[in-house]
This record gives structure tokens, C-alpha cells and sequence, in this order.
């Protein structure tokens, strides 16, 4: 039986490319195909262009946020991070688009990420007995407080964590309540939800496991070119960020130069990204950190397409996945799924990816060594390279079709709505960490206003004036402050 299915991503490919864009992306065109009606709800990019939207979407209906331009909002932080409402602002935006749109899309389900909370204000009115005949799920996509964990170090003289500048503590706020007043849940993977349900205490909910769907296409007649006579070429892909830890990656690539003086590239497929502990950007720290003699060993190509990550795959001997933390692992499913061999991190999503059938490559990349003799006895043992490249294929065909066939049953579950008074009660306990986080954005930049008039002179009115686009002739104040006249 037909259903009405309504996604809501503010990732959509090909405008904007990341795992929740991608997962979502695949879930609508899986819908589609199976008979359903199908749609996405979502801000329009800036870049939007139909044909290039009908290209990856089969038939999918859009539904944009009318009116409201975020682009325009302030995010300004004096601790180097954020200070915004801006979740909070979407996720009303996104109710008030959802009520315009509801007699006509009229949705059977409703599926949205956890990270960005973008659903809150939906899931406030479901619990309130709106949408009676709605069912909501949420998406286990990773939310932000797991995500800020694994960064190390204070925010600024103001804060001592990430986790404590205001508007990471509303949104990581918005996303709790999100977990605790849906219904069900799906998670890719099982670590991923265990690490959330153990800190937030929470055991009342229904849980799908469905692994992420596969956003390509499967060759089975395709493998990698065999490595035997040639310089084997280890491969990462993803940002070089802590938590997809390229700089472990690194480490164990320079040891395994320095102990095995054989002939290896390494190929870095991703974006520069900036690392508190490091005040700078990652090529920064690395590029000139590269012992002498292992540069030329050592490629950093950026950010690539996807068709260039496909070529690459297509001469690659084996995958590095070295992530401190990562709830799936799409990228390493596409690895897997083009026959490459992976080596992926202990206690991660990635972890369950490879399974148990190839519980030899999950390995713990924070012991150097060990790591090394591992690629190194991979790398060695060229006779098995083709055998476990058919396993690794496998393994992903197992996976893809397990998620098609997850997500497919998933639409024909009877409506789960449980009592909403104990969903509520756990809810209405982040309230105050929320309405914390929100008076300390107003009082953060209502001090560094402060510091503005006080140190530039200007009146207060004159600043009321600016802000509120009554000063004609506000230039000549802007002027004054340096990073604006240089």
C-alpha cells in the first residue's frame, strides 16, 4: 500500500555532500522506487538548479522553507565557535512550513536526523496531540554532544569545553529532547545508539537497526587492480579533522616508512580542516612535520567528487579508517562495496560495517605499532589480497541489501505511540539547560556590544540606529574598526 513519506534534511545533495544529505538522499529515491509518495523539506541552496536536483532524485517532490533566510542571521562568538539561536530558529521554521504544507502532503511518516534537532518543535506538537495520524522517527545520525566529546580543549577564555559555549549547549539541548519525546528511533548501528541511550538514561524507546543505505552502485564484475607488481597505494577518505583522526593516520604511516623501508604511497582524499589544539589549520601542522625523505611517500589531494573517489578506489590496495569516533561509516561501506580492503577503528560504527567475518581488520589505531605490523603483514601477503577483496564485496552486498530491505519494512510498521506524559516529563527536563543556553547567547553579545560602544565610542542610540538600518550614513563607523577598513 501506498504511503506518504516526508524527509527532513537540510542536506541535500547535490548541493550540499555529507553523510545525512547522502543516508537521506538514498531513502528518498528507495522510497519512491518501492511506490510511495515521496518528499523532502528543506531550505533552498543558494545554487539550487532543478535538473541538477532531478539528476540524483527519482520523482521526489520538494517542499522549501518559505520567507526566511538564514544565511543573513548573526553567528558571531567571541570564543572563536557560534553564538546563535539558529537550530532553534530552523526547527520553528520547519513546523510552520510543515503546518502550511499538511493538508495537502498529508504524511503517513516522518523521518528526520537527530543532529541539528531540526524536528523539535514537530515533536513538541506531536506530543501535545498534534498529527494524530503522523508516525515521527528519528534518525540516529550522530548527534553534536557525542560529536564535541571527542574534541579536546576549552572554547575561549569564556569556556572551558566546547560543551559549555551556549549555543552548542541549546542545540545539543534541542537534539536530547528530540531523542526523548520520539517514539522509535533508527540506528545504523548498535554502538551508536548505546552510547546515546547510556547517557541519557534512556529505555522506553523503539529501536529499528537498520544499517545506511548505499548511495551508488554496486559492479560486481569491477575489483581493484591487483597490488602484486605494483607500489601499493593506501588510501583515507574524509575530512582531516580529530575525528576522522588523519593525524594517527600519519603517525602510522611515517612508523611504517621508517620500520619496513618498503615502497607505499599514502593518498589523503578530503578538505583542511582547523584543530583547536593545533590554533591552526591540519596541512599547516603536517605539511612541514613530514620527516624529510617520506614527502614525496605522502599525497594530500583535497577535497575531490565523487567520480575522482571512485577512481581512486579503483586503484587502491587498501583503505584506512582510523576515526575516533563515527556512528556508521558510509564512506567505508563504498570502499568496501568497490572490493577494496579496509582497515577500520575498534569501538566505532565502523566496527560493526566490517562485521565479524572481518573482525581481523578492525584495529586500534591509538597503538602505533601494532597498526603497523598489521598494514604490514596485509601488505606481504599479496595471495590473499584477491580472496579477501571478494569478502569485502560481500560483506557490503550483505549490508545494502539488508538496509533496502530494513528501510522497505520499516514504511509498513504499525504506528508505535506510547503514553506521552513520561516522553514529555523526561523532555520538559532539558527546558532549563535550553532557556540557559539561550540567555547567555543574549547576554554574550549584549557584552561584547558593550565592548564595541565603549571601546569605538559611538552612542547607543547611534548603535540601536545600525542595527535597526535607520543610520544612513553608518559606513564611516564601520571604518573605525579595523577589520573592516583593512
Amino acid at each position: 500500500m501506498s504511503k506518504n513519506i516526508l524527509l527532513i534534511t537540510r542536506e541535500i545533495v547535490p548541493f550540499y555532500y555529507g553523510g545525512i544529505g547522502t543516508l537521506f538522499m538514498s531513502m528518498a529515491n528507495l522510497f519512491r522506487r518501492s511506490g510511495h509518495c515521496t518528499g523532502i523539506l528543506t531550505l533552498r541552496p543558494e545554487d539550487f538548479d532543478r535538473e541538477r536536483f532531478d539528476a540524483y532524485y527519482d520523482d521526489v517532490a520538494l517542499f522549501f522553507l518559505e520567507q526566511v533566510d538564514f544565511r543573513n542571521q548573526a553567528r558571531y562568538s567571541p570564543s572563536g565557535g557560534n553564538i546563535s539561536s539558529f537550530n532553534l530558529s530552523y526547527s520553528l521554521a520547519v513546523a510552520a512550513t510543515f503546518e502550511r504544507i499538511y493538508d495537502t502532503v498529508r504524511p503517513d511518516l516522518v523521518i528526520a536526523p537527530d543532529f541539528g534537532a531540526e524536528a523539535l518543535v514537530l515533536l513538541l506538537q506531536k506530543a501535545a496531540g498534534r498529527y494524530p495520524s503522523t508516525r515521527f522517527l528519528l534518525h540516529l545520525s550522530g548527534g553534536l554532544h557525542e560529536s564535541l566529546s571527542i574534541y579536546e580543549g576549552g572554547a575561549g577564555e569564556r569556556f572551558s569545553s566546547e560543551l559549555l559555549e551556549p549555543q552548542n549547549r541549546l542545540s545539543c539541548s534541542m537534539e536530547n529532547m528530540c531523542l526523548r519525546l520520539v517514539d522509535e528511533i533508527v540506528t545504523p548501528t548498535r554502538v551508536a545508539w548505546l552510547e546515546v541511550a547510556q547517557r541519557l538514561k534512556i529505555t522506553d524507546k523503539v529501536v529499528h537497526q537498520i544499517p545506511n543505505l548505499f548511495a551508488g552502485e554496486i559492479h560486481p564484475q569491477q575489483l581493484p587492480q591487483s597490488s602484486r607488481d605494483r607500489e601499493p597505494v593506501l588510501l583515507f577518505i574524509g575530512r582531516l579533522d580529530r575525528h576522522k583522526g588523519a593525524d594517527r593516520l600519519l603517525q602510522v604511516f611515517i612508523r611504517y616508512l621508517e620500520k619496513y623501508q618498503t615502497g607505499a604511497r599514502l593518498v589523503l582524499l578530503g578538505r583542511d580542516c582547523y584543530w583547536k589544539e593545533y590554533e591552526g589549520f591540519f596541512l599547516e601542522q603536517w605539511e612541514g612535520g613530514i620527516p624529510q625523505g617520506y614527502e614525496q611517500a605522502i599525497e594530500f589531494k583535497g577535497q575531490v567528487d565523487h567520480a575522482q573517489v571512485e577512481e581512486y578506489l579503483a586503484t587502491a590496495t587498501l583503505c584506512l579508517f582510523p576515526s575516533r569516533w563515527e556512528v556508521f561509516g558510509n564512506v567505508c561501506l563504498e570502499a568496501m562495496a568497490a572490493g577494496v580492503p579496509v582497515f577500520v577503528a575498534q569501538g566505532t560504527g565502523l566496527e560493526e560495517v566490517i562485521g565479524e567475518e572481518l573482525a581481523q581488520f578492525a584495529v586500534d589505531f591509538s597503538d602505533t605499532e601494532t597498526v603497523v605490523d598489521a598494514i604490514d603483514g596485509f601488505l606481504s601477503d599479496t595471495a590473499s589480497h584477491e580472496a579477501t577483496r571478494k569478502a569485502v564485496r560481500e560483506r557490503a552486498i550483505d549490508i545494502v541489501q539488508s538496509g533496502e530491505v530494513g528501510y522497505a519494512g520499516l514504511v509498513d510498521v504499525a504506528s508505535v505511540t506510547k503514553k506521552q506524559e513520561a516522553a514529555c516529563q523526561s523532555a520538559f527536563g532539558e527546558i532549563p539547560t535550553l532557556l540557559g543556553a539561550m540567555n547567555d547567547i543574549t547576554r554574550s553579545l549584549e557584552q561584547d556590544m558593550d565592548r564595541i560602544i565603549e571601546y569605538y565610542g559611538p552612542s547607543e542610540d547611534k548603535v540601536k540606529g545600525i542595527v535597526q538600518c535607520r543610520e544612513k550614513r553608518f559606513f564611516s563607523f564601520l571604518d573605525r574598526i579595523p577589520f573592516f577598513s583593512n
